[in-house]
């Protein structure tokens, strides 16, 4: 009987043993997950931080300023190339009137493209003219001793769209300057705009859910791994209670014992033998009280 006792609280304290090693477990396992989720957002809010610190501030608007001074030289630039572009046509086409007047033929507003030479005096006259854009009409646009000269005027060349683009980077519209030639200054613009903006509130509000679902693993695993531990505990805290009303419990077994002791009769009312108060009469036999 003592030997199966021993069998059975062997077993009951292996049993134990593995379920506060699973219990173990499941706490480091949770650490472990919720752990490193969060540490994914403290590298997050580090890279952040890191992003918008002073010195990432001063070194883009560094970066800004020259890239703004490259652009400015290179408009400055252009801008010299289209005026010589322009002195060089507009040259060419005062040699050609020159050459068509010197012939005899003389201007008119009354002639049409069969007319050969005196048409292109007219239309070389009236693009030469400052007071109105001639060069705005398809006719002038499309001639072909004038059309050069009405891309320099009308900005339709290349080098006068790099300069409207730079123009326009320049202003801050870098939504209608998207270009290679001021991709860079651009991309500047708007990391700089950052440090001004929402927008590292809303990187950083992309965070807590890292740090809400680190710490709701974290917690999960601590309650589940509590109550898998508690489980070894309930035999204990069973016993300990047993332990602390056994002893009442004695003492009203031997005060109702006692008590009917104290209650029983001096003779037997059957057989008439002396029970003297420390025997039970059951009929003429008497039975012992231990």
């Amino acid at each position: 009987m003592e030997k199966e006792k021993d069998l059975k609280e062997e077993k009951y304290n292996k049993s134990k043993k593995k379920i506060k090693k699973i219990s173990i477990m499941v706490l480091i396992i949770g650490l472990i997950i919720g752990g490193s989720i969060i540490s994914m957002g403290l590298k997050k809010q580090a890279d952040i931080n890191s992003k918008y610190s002073k010195e990432s501030k001063q070194e883009i608007k560094e970066k800004l300023e020259s890239e703004k001074a490259n652009l400015e030289a290179k408009r400055e630039e252009l801008a010299k190339l289209l005026d010589e572009k322009k002195v060089t046509e507009k040259k060419k086409l005062e040699d050609k009137k020159k050459e068509i007047e010197n012939k005899g033929i003389t201007y008119s507003v009354f002639t049409s493209p069969t007319d050969g030479e005196k048409y292109d005096l007219k239309i070389i006259t009236e693009v030469l003219t400052s007071d109105f854009q001639y060069c705005s009409f398809e006719e002038y646009k499309n001639h072909t001793l004038t059309s050069e000269y009405c891309k320099l005027v009308n900005g339709n060349d290349q080098d006068s769209k790099d300069m409207a683009l730079i123009d326009a980077a320049l202003n801050l519209n870098c939504r209608l300057s998207n270009d290679s030639l001021t991709a860079n200054y651009c991309s500047y613009v708007e990391e700089f705009e950052k440090f001004n903006g929402i927008d590292k509130d809303a990187e950083q509000f992309d965070i807590i859910p890292y740090y809400m679902v680190g710490g709701f693993i974290i917690v999960a695993a601590c309650f589940i791994a509590g109550g898998i531990y508690l489980t070894t505990k309930r035999g204990d805290m069973l016993e300990f209670s047993f332990q602390q009303v056994k002893p009442i419990l004695e003492e009203g077994l031997e005060l109702e014992k006692k008590r009917k002791i104290e209650n029983l009769p001096t003779h037997c009312p059957h057989c008439g033998a002396p029970t003297n108060k420390k025997i039970v009469c059951e009929y003429c036999g008497c039975k012992i009280i231990k």
